[in-house]
């Protein structure tokens, strides 16, 4: 599925750019629409921050862990 114009076929690289990619969706179509229509409250759009301040940190841990089974080459539960 083709959710934007400037898709890259190869695909996203990694955790971050699909965050990053997914957030850019979310706030174009629903987001900004929803605040130029005074549809959200200020408290709903602190409570949307703080959503996308916890995704955002999610993304950021995946990254390493991807970087971390990257450069390793073995995976991190083969000594448990």
């Amino acid at each position: 599925m083709n959710i934007n114009s400037e898709y890259d076929k190869d695909g996203v690289g990694n955790s971050e750019e699909a965050m990053d990619a997914c957030m850019s969706v979310i706030s174009n179509l629903l987001i900004e629409p929803a605040m130029a229509n005074d549809q959200l409250n200020p408290h709903e759009a602190e409570m949307l921050g703080t959503v996308a301040e916890a995704l955002s940190i999610i993304a950021k841990k995946a990254y390493c862990y991807e970087k971390m089974l990257d450069t390793n080459n073995t995976s991190p539960y083969t000594n448990n």
